[in-house]
């Protein structure tokens, strides 16, 4: 399998991370902490600080907190790597390629996987807090706000998990136009 590398550059007190070979033009990432972390093509100048190769194509959004820049590949696996120097903190391996984005909060990361999961894993030592399966593969990318965790799954349905622990609100149909609905 050929190496797919993620460079970190900076440029005085920003880092910006992104695949060195994306599989498309990236776009810009929430960095975790409310910023927006843009890609290195994008950039005027910057040195770079570190390389990471996965054992392939990053396809995912890239998300920091606590030092520790969150991403996915289509390795099937997920990588916590520290930004000051680009080494691997830990992997979490799901069943499937990462194409989601990547979320952070509260030290958790919240990542879709293709093998229909959505993964809640601990950014400090990569193991799985929770994990909870749509009826498709999850491909889009993650919100959060006021310890709600909300996800599109290829099921047509966008699921709410709530403190990112339990089902918050059952799917809504986005082809038939329904809406949210409380579990029963």
């Amino acid at each position: 399998m050929p190496d797919h590398p993620l460079t970190a550059v900076g440029g005085g007190a920003d880092l910006y991370v992104q695949a060195t070979e994306p599989a498309e033009t990236p776009s810009p990432a929430p960095d975790g902490d409310g910023g927006i972390w843009y890609p290195t093509t994008q950039l005027d100048g910057g040195t770079e600080l570190w390389s990471y190769a996965t054992g392939d194509v990053v396809q995912s959004g890239v998300a920091i907190a606590d030092g520790t820049a969150v991403v996915g590949s289509d390795d099937n696996s997920v990588y916590g790597i520290d930004i000051a120097d680009g080494t691997e903190l830990w992997s979490y391996a799901t069943g499937d390629l990462i194409l989601s984005g990547v979320a952070i909060a509260d030290g958790t990361a919240v990542v879709g996987s293709n093998d229909n999961s959505v993964y809640g894993i601990d950014i400090a030592d990569g193991t799985e807090l929770w994990s909870y399966a749509t009826g498709g593969g999850v491909r889009s990318g993650v919100a959060i706000a006021d310890g709600t965790a909300v996800v599109r799954s290829d099921d047509n349905s966008v699921y709410g998990l709530q403190q990112l622990t339990e089902l918050l609100y059952q799917p809504a149909r986005l082809s038939d136009g329904t809406s949210w609905r409380k579990p029963t």
